[in-house]
């Protein structure tokens, strides 16, 4: 049976806007506020361009509002209030239950200029195993310290659908749901070899996005266990061949041949054993690589 959304509606035809601050909260799921963005919503509300007064928020027990859609909307009314002198503006707030707010940021936010890292926070909310578990490891924004969870999900995107492709936003709520215990397994025992073999540092080769994703996957496939995990990442840094296969450019296609060369040349040459795909495209592209 379809529903329509469970809210209310509350209309403050002259919203004091100096209040914003004290009246507005910003959940941490929220994606990072641009100046780009706000400013742009500012001369559309100087020059009375600005159509789209409606946020929608969930109402606290300390009677604020968490902000689930609107944050730049909201910024760029007070900044507009504290340099131009705004004092009051018509807004009408879509209220909600608190626990949908999550829901209502990734589904609102979907077709919108929002990267994967800023939806995986959505479905962080204290419960799910799959952060829970990585926590330590990974982050949903990438650090000096970790990789991201969105790096990690593309990778077990790979292993389990074949898709170079980053994890597609569209898809997040599905593949989320789909994740096993075994998946979350795999994926701990392969973070942890990655800390040992190759600690994290920014702009490392072992965790940018082809080699990573490549190394995943094999080592999914295998089912590597840790020795097996570490002994593979520490060859893989530093090989040339990799390095070349890198420079052919094109993030998709190379993720697909670093996997190649990693299942059909690099682990034969360490003796690992992994299951191999037959004529790997790397060895031919150009003439650059030889496998």
């Amino acid at each position: 049976m379809i529903k329509t959304p469970m809210c209310s509606w509350d209309r403050h035809k002259s919203f004091k806007l100096a209040t914003i601050p004290e009246v507005f909260v910003i959940p941490d799921f929220q994606r990072v506020l641009t100046e780009a963005h706000k400013s742009g919503i500012a001369d559309a509300i100087l020059n009375n361009n600005f159509y789209d007064n409606s946020i929608q928020v969930g109402k606290l027990p300390n009677g604020k509002y968490e902000v689930y859609n609107g944050q730049h909307r909201l910024a760029a009314l007070y900044h507009v209030c504290q340099e131009f002198g705004l004092e009051e503006y018509e807004i009408i707030l879509q209220i909600f239950d608190k626990e949908y707010g999550r829901k209502i940021f990734y589904r609102l936010n979907l077709g919108k200029q929002v990267t994967l890292q800023n939806l995986t926070k959505t479905f962080d909310d204290g419960t799910n195993r799959f952060f829970n578990h990585l926590r330590d490891v990974c982050s949903h924004k990438q650090t000096k310290k970790t990789t991201t969870f969105s790096n990690l999900l593309s990778a077990l995107r790979f292993a389990k659908t074949s898709s170079p492709r980053a994890l597609p936003k569209l898809n997040i709520e599905h593949f989320m749901a789909g994740i096993t215990k075994s998946d979350e397994t795999f994926c701990v025992r392969f973070m942890k070899a990655m800390g040992i073999a190759a600690p994290y540092v920014p702009q490392s080769e072992a965790y940018r996005a082809p080699i990573f994703r490549g190394t995943f996957r094999a080592g999914f496939e295998n089912d590597w266990n840790e020795e097996t995990l570490k002994k593979v990442i520490r060859e893989v840094q530093g090989d040339q061949c990799m390095k070349d296969i890198i420079g052919l450019g094109g993030a998709i296609v190379v993720t697909g041949y670093a996997y190649q060369y990693i299942t059909s040349t690099l682990c034969p040459r360490i003796h690992v054993a992994a299951e191999q795909i037959e004529a790997p495209e790397y060895t031919t592209r150009g003439g650059r690589i030889v496998g």
